[in-house]
């Protein structure tokens, strides 16, 4: 609420949180088709090797190849992104 509050104070326009949602997902898509068109992906979607290597001194356990992968799939499927990480289109056409 704070953040529409501060861009109607800035920019005047009065947007709701589902929009400024909306508006925030379209530049996400718009950064990936970017990043893919200049070369990029889906196997450069990796966390660093210390990630999977080092243990969290809180809960003493790092992330799998294997638990990484899933989260992948997921993050693709919730950013209605097909199985390689390409966002599809507003028409459903990538």
């Amino acid at each position: 609420d704070r953040l529409s509050e501060v861009l109607s104070d800035v920019t005047g326009l009065e947007l709701g949180m589902a929009k400024i949602r909306s508006i925030a997902g379209e530049i996400t898509d718009n950064t990936r088709r970017f990043n893919i068109r200049e070369g990029l992906t889906a196997a450069d979607d990796h966390l660093p090797k210390r990630f999977s290597s080092e243990a969290l001194p809180e809960t003493k356990k790092s992330i799998t190849r294997d638990q990484m992968a899933i989260l992948l799939r997921e993050y693709y499927a919730a950013r209605n992104w097909d199985e390689n990480g390409v966002p599809k289109s507003e028409d459903g056409i990538q």
